[in-house]
């Protein structure tokens, strides 16, 4: 899967666009500007120092997005806290396109078979505090795309940062993340290879098509948050970020969340391009909302939705599932 680009100095095209698509109902409710304290399993694709924060042993999650164009995304992960060690943790997310029709020169309309592409990433993290106020963590995915006999992988990494208590201050946080930092995807594989009679003699030769490499759309993001406690039981957090990226516009992302009694949660958020001003082709996604609920028992379960506005395409529904041991 490749994104043509054509907003920034650099124009070309990024590869592994499903690294862009959120993995967690709460960082899409919150237009991904909660990158400098969001915790846990919702932490791994956004800002691995997060994953730090786990609040459990043990703890699992599982997300299911209606993406765009009858494309699914689902993701799953687990994660373990060990003592003096830190916080490991393992996903894996897969697209789901469907079957597609294969068409020929000679059948247009279809042969009467179908293909569906593969598109899984699996990537593992790791995440420990350094002092009593910055964590850091890392991440490193399998990146890999089949479709029919042509396959393209490569290994990605995501390095980043979280600072609590900034100045001293309790609530205030701060983050930064560098993200898709890897080698290009390039295609190979048997149906890059044609049959043809050069010569006109008969002698059948084979020729390779050469394919460009798509490289991964490295990202830079840095975040602050304020968490505050307005009563006993209710409280709210307020975060925003700045996105930048050699392949598309940069990003100013806000989001806030209401809670009671960390057991009810209410969630916002939206993503500003400058270049969307003048034509709104840049942004084809709106505002960002959600909700979620936690169910208290002998384990954790806490169930969040998230919407976001897509122009041209159907809005985007995700929901996520949080296990705690």
């Amino acid at each position: 899967m490749s994104l043509s680009v054509s907003a920034q100095d650099k124009a070309g095209v990024a590869g592994a666009h499903e690294l862009l698509i959120p993995t967690s109902a709460v960082g899409l409710s919150l237009s991904d500007a909660y990158i400098a304290g969001i915790s846990g399993l919702d932490a791994l694709t956004y800002n691995p120092a997060g994953l730090y924060f786990l609040d459990n042993d043990i703890a699992a999650m599982f997300s299911y997005m209606q993406y765009l164009a009858d494309i699914n995304f689902s993701y799953a992960a687990i994660g373990f806290k060990f003592e003096k060690f830190g916080v490991i943790a393992i996903n894996v997310r897969n697209l789901d396109f469907g079957d597609i029709p294969i068409t020929t020169v000679e059948k247009p309309y279809g042969t009467g078979e179908n293909f569906s592409p593969t598109y899984i990433t699996a990537g593992i993290t790791y995440s420990n505090s350094l002092s009593d106020n910055l964590t850091v963590g890392i991440s490193a995915n399998l990146v890999t795309e089949k479709i029919l006999q042509t396959t393209a992988s490569t290994v990605s990494f995501d390095l980043g940062f979280q600072i609590v208590r900034m100045f001293g201050i309790g609530g205030l946080k701060f983050g930064g993340v560098l993200k898709n930092l890897g080698p290009a995807l390039q295609f190979d594989g048997a149906d890059l290879l044609s049959q043809t009679d050069r010569s006109g003699t008969g002698r059948i030769d084979f020729i390779k098509y050469d394919t460009p490499e798509f490289e991964l759309p490295l990202q830079v993001v840095v975040g602050i948050a304020y968490d505050k406690k307005i009563t006993e039981d209710y409280s709210i957090s307020f975060s925003s970020a700045f996105q930048s990226s050699e392949y598309f516009n940069n990003e100013y992302k806000i989001g806030g969340e209401f809670s009671y009694d960390n057991l009810v949660y209410l969630r916002g958020g939206y993503t500003y391009i400058q270049e969307a001003d003048e034509n709104s082709d840049y942004n084809i996604f709106g505002p960002t909302f959600g909700a979620g609920f936690r169910i208290k028992g002998d384990f954790n379960v806490v169930v969040d939705y998230g919407f976001r506005q897509a122009r041209f395409f159907s809005n985007n529904h995700i929901i996520s599932v949080r296990l705690g041991f």
